[in-house]
């Protein structure tokens, strides 16, 4: 990550507690109403979120937004049902782009991904393993935003099934533990709080990029 590009993420952290402060003010939504969304939602809400966000992380350039879809998740769902219904497209998703990875080959990451990315990726290819899959799991809004490129690179390495699939379900359950607890917490307080957890997630995760490939570049 760039400089450049590290100005640009602290710019957009800005925007969005700027955006957050103007929301707590002038959007009128009461406990009450947001009690009753949940209750309206119940179990298949949990399932419809499941279903949709399974297809966002499995189908490439699907149009809706997973970070908008897990937002709306943590704004009308139980904690738990969230977690739960994440879990499962999470599982879903790792385990369908892992298969069609392994069954395509190349070929897949001819028709995902454009000209620049592709020798970068090809490189990473030939260097990733478990340990690589769990790292970059660990930068969830950034890898799973789009398309999935670390399972279609796990499936044509023909990584261990049970050892990716473990790397990769268990960083992603622990934040999807950490988000949706704090966010259940947040919105008792205020419904546009339920941003806040995911604001910190993404510019944390990117700082931890950030820093880890200095730190390469300073070591070699």
């Amino acid at each position: 990550m760039s400089r450049s590009t590290l100005v640009r993420l602290g710019a957009f952290v800005l925007l969005v507690v700027v955006a957050l402060v103007a929301l707590n003010l002038f959007v009128d939504v009461s406990r009450a109403d947001l009690e009753h969304a949940i209750d309206r939602a119940g179990i298949w809400g949990a399932v419809t979120y499941a279903v949709i966000l399974a297809a966002g992380l499995s189908i490439p350039f699907n149009p809706v937004s997973d970070l908008l879809t897990v937002t709306v998740a943590a704004l009308v769902l139980d904690p738990l049902h969230a977690i739960l219904a994440t879990f499962a497209a999470h599982s879903f998703a790792i385990i369908v782009n892992y298969a069609v990875a392994r069954r395509f080959g190349s070929g897949i990451l001819d028709r995902v991904a454009d000209q620049p990315r592709l020798g970068f990726l090809a490189r990473l290819r030939e260097s990733i393993d478990l340990k690589t899959v769990f790292v970059l799991r660990l930068a969830l809004p950034l890898t799973a935003i789009g398309v999935d490129f670390v399972s279609y690179l796990a499936g044509m390495k023909r990584l261990n099934f049970a050892g990716y699939y473990v790397v990769s379900i268990v960083p992603w359950t622990v934040m999807s533990i950490v988000y949706f607890t704090s966010a259940g917490a947040l919105r008792d307080t205020s419904p546009v709080l339920v941003f806040v957890p995911a604001v910190i997630m993404i510019a944390g995760t990117s700082l931890l990029v950030f820093v880890l490939r200095r730190r390469r570049i300073i070591d070699a």
